[in-house]
């Protein structure tokens, strides 16, 4: 599964049109489709190996996304259920018009963890996973 990693101080995370990026250091996007099935067709007489290709897998998009909580406790990551399902956009370079923009539709919210340590900023971590692939495109005001 090859993914690609996003960081920056311009990194906007969106979740059901609601930001919840705080103080984001990370997004980590993995797609995969997995290979078909083959199936061997061979009969008796072929003088070579006779393979049929089956159906492709679904396509399957994981995306981590890591941040900090500035609001002690009060991040809008946090209002959000476990298995809730909605749209999740990434802008990587920010919310600029003509900059990248990345889609994933019917993102399922299946992680979300917030270790508290005394005296040291609360890093947020949550995994969406979607049975589709990402869309690219660029952010438009227009």
């Amino acid at each position: 599964m090859a993914s690609e990693e996003y960081t920056g101080i311009s990194l906007c995370v969106e979740y059901n049109t609601v930001d919840i990026s705080g103080l984001a250091r990370s997004v980590r996007v993995a797609e995969d489709a997995g290979e078909p099935e083959e199936y061997d067709i061979t009969h008796k007489g072929d003088s070579a190996k006779q393979i049929l290709e089956g159906l492709p897998e679904a396509p399957k998009t994981r995306v981590e996304f890591n941040c900090l909580d500035e609001t002690l406790g009060a991040a809008t990551l946090l209002d959000f259920a476990i298995n809730a399902k909605d749209t999740l956009k990434i802008y990587p370079e920010g919310k600029t018009h003509t900059y990248p923009m990345l889609t994933l539709n019917n993102a399922r919210l299946v992680n979300r963890s917030q270790p508290i340590e005394w005296n040291a900023p609360v890093p947020l971590d949550a995994t969406f996973v979607a049975k589709n692939s990402l869309t690219r495109s660029s952010y438009s005001t227009a």
